[in-house]
């Protein structure tokens, strides 16, 4: 099964503010499985489709502003706007897709033809999206940590293996005012997901 071990993102290089929360991402792919009962022109559903898992862990989460809890998740433009995990996928040789997940469940996909061109909702279906608590021993010291994981269906994207992707987020502290940008890579003088250049993850499927 492809995945990627748990990765520390990092902050832009010109942003030298020293945060009170760490941010560590993985993925993984996870493959189709056939049952017994399956047809040939039987139409397979979520579970029987390849999917990628996003995972997102935050240490010192009770720093983190998050946005406010939510009833029945659900699809909402805007959500960098607040504390946020993103995922960009190459589709083609310049488009790509957007992936953002809110903490609280709501989520949100958009395709563009090239950098920041043609921007459309994506056809896609809704990720499943969780969320766990936690915390870390580190010098006899407690870290609260968030866990957040995301699996969206490869098969509705136009998806050439090796997948090529990033993984980002969008991050608010209590306490200060900008907010910090965490990336797998950062290929810009400025934070700037959608620089293809950034999508340096690799993964054979």
């Amino acid at each position: 099964m492809p995945q990627l071990e748990p990765t520390l993102l990092s902050l832009h290089p010109s942003d030298l503010r020293v945060p009170k929360h760490r941010l560590f991402a993985s993925a993984r792919i996870i493959e189709p499985f056939a049952t017994p009962d399956a047809t040939p022109d039987a139409t397979p559903d979520a579970t029987h489709r390849p999917r990628l898992e996003l995972n997102f862990t935050i240490e010192g989460s009770n720093h983190i502003v998050w946005p406010k809890e939510t009833l029945c998740a659900s699809r909402e433009d805007g959500l960098w706007r607040s504390t946020c995990f993103e995922c960009f996928i190459q589709t083609t040789k310049e488009n790509y897709i957007e992936w953002n997940f809110s903490p609280n469940g709501n989520w949100a996909s958009y395709t563009f033809s090239k950098y920041r061109t043609d921007m459309m909702a994506a056809a896609v279906s809704p990720p499943k999206i969780q969320k766990s608590t936690a915390s870390t021993l580190l010098a006899a010291e407690s870290i609260p940590r968030e866990n957040f994981s995301a699996a969206i269906l490869l098969s509705e994207m136009e998806i050439i293996s090796p997948l090529r992707f990033s993984l980002t987020a969008v991050v608010l502290e209590r306490g200060v005012s900008e907010p910090f940008y965490w990336a797998t890579r950062h290929a810009g003088t400025k934070p700037d997901f959608h620089l293809s250049d950034s999508f340096s993850l690799r993964m054979e499927f």
